[in-house]
């Protein structure tokens, strides 16, 4: 049985790029919108789910807050085109493990495909942000899982 996952953006480039890359290895769905996202996640139930923020319909964090509602279990990663800060933080509140900026680097894409389906470690420079309650995120420290290891 193929490792199922999901890439939900509205740009058709980006579906592309993951098929292209990825329908060989695993079995991917592909939505422009939130709304179609969201019914292929609660008909395939992926185990991994790379969601845009910015999406025609239903947002990607709408899309990630019906999903925690339904109890829909999947490892969810965020796509953004800029790194706001009140996006990201809500997001990781509602259950995203990260999140990626475009534009990113197929490598990411594959350490997380490899980590979260195939359960190899994950070996991505993707960003991870650390929030606590009440208070602002902030980069994660290098060595645990920030993915930057300054000097």
């Amino acid at each position: 049985m193929r490792h199922k996952f999901v890439i939900a953006d509205d740009d058709g480039v980006i579906r592309s790029l993951f098929r292209n890359a990825f329908s060989d290895s695993y079995s991917l769905f592909t939505a422009a919108d939130g709304e179609i996202a969201l019914d292929i996640i609660k008909a395939e139930k992926p185990g991994l789910v790379f969601l845009d923020v910015e999406m025609p319909g239903l947002s990607g964090l709408e899309v990630l807050r019906r999903m925690k509602v339904l109890k829909l279990k999947a490892v969810v990663w965020m796509i953004t085109g800029n790194e706001e800060l009140e996006i990201i933080t809500e997001a990781l509140k509602l259950g995203a493990a990260g999140y990626l900026t475009k534009p990113f680097e197929l490598g990411k894409i594959r350490g997380i495909l490899r980590s979260v389906l195939v359960g190899e470690p994950k070996k991505s420079s993707a960003r991870s942000w650390t929030v606590k309650k009440g208070k602002s995120p902030k980069p994660g420290k290098p060595g645990r899982n920030s993915g930057k290891n300054k000097p």
